[in-house]
């Protein structure tokens, strides 16, 4: 995907979910059509997601270029070995994309979405706010506000839901009716230790729903980290191909997931 169409991607959130061709000098004769693409709902909800904070908070601390002092709406990715990263956001008046990579399509060192293209996305926004301003988007009349609570975090918090969808209790509780099945990390998946946080503060917060019989064992390849409980808090877990896998009292295995944990 060519940086231009991505972006031209997000100004599709940052307009509402209304879609218009690209204009490349301001001088361009202004785009002959538009049309909706997303709902006004479902674009709010996208830029209320990217635009939390406390959602990132865990992977990426509380001070990363991805905070600005004003409201914004951001994402990065980081492809596989680190050949190359993005950083795409939107303010109320300015969608920003960069990438970042060699031309070559040859790894990078261990450089992610936060540390690469990250730093530069935050100067050029800040510096086309240094006088402005920057509001959220108004709340569509069909998103409704809720405070909900989830097990494992007793602090409440507001998320939005497009009416008929909203939760009817405050409280989030985890199915117990359903065969227990790890929600994180997934089967198969990648995950990737940022090299801009303190290596020795790294955890991985394992979550798994359903129900396990009582005195379940969580194991880590072959050590047993301990009752099986979600969320589980793993610090500093190690580089490789690993097998997290929930242990009921007869020995038999409940519920495994593979995956690949890279970094420095």
């Amino acid at each position: 995907m060519r940086l231009e169409d991505l972006a031209n991607a997000y100004r599709i959130l940052a307009n509402g979910g209304l879609g218009t061709p690209l204009r490349y000098q301001s001088a361009d004769p202004l785009p002959k059509y538009s049309k909706p693409i997303f709902t006004r709902e479902s674009t709010y909800l996208v830029s209320s997601i990217l635009s939390d904070s406390s959602a990132r908070a865990i992977g990426f601390g509380w001070d990363s270029p991805l905070e600005t002092p004003f409201w914004t709406a951001v994402k990065t990715g980081t492809s596989k070995d680190y050949r190359d990263n993005w950083c795409m956001g939107f303010s109320d008046r300015y969608t920003v994309g960069v990438w970042t990579g060699n031309f070559n399509a040859q790894a990078m060192e261990k450089v992610s979405g936060v540390s690469g293209a990250g730093p530069s996305w935050y100067d050029i926004m800040t510096h086309l706010h240094r006088q402005l301003r920057s509001n959220p988007p108004t709340k569509p009349d069909n998103v409704i506000a809720k405070t909900i609570r989830h097990q494992w975090d007793s602090q409440p918090r507001t998320e939005y839901f497009i009416a008929g969808t909203e939760p009817t209790q405050e409280l989030i509780e985890v199915s117990q009716d359903k065969q227990a099945q790890f929600v994180f990390p997934a089967e198969g998946s990648v995950l990737i230790k940022d090299p801009q946080l303190d290596q020795d503060h790294i955890a991985l917060f394992v979550r798994f729903k359903g129900q396990v019989p009582e005195k379940s064992e969580l194991i880590w390849d072959d050590q047993i980290l301990g009752e099986a409980q979600s969320p589980f808090k793993l610090d500093q877990p190690a580089t490789g191909d690993h097998k997290l896998s929930i242990r009921g009292p007869d020995g038999k295995i409940v519920s495994a997931v593979h995956f690949t944990i890279k970094g420095m």
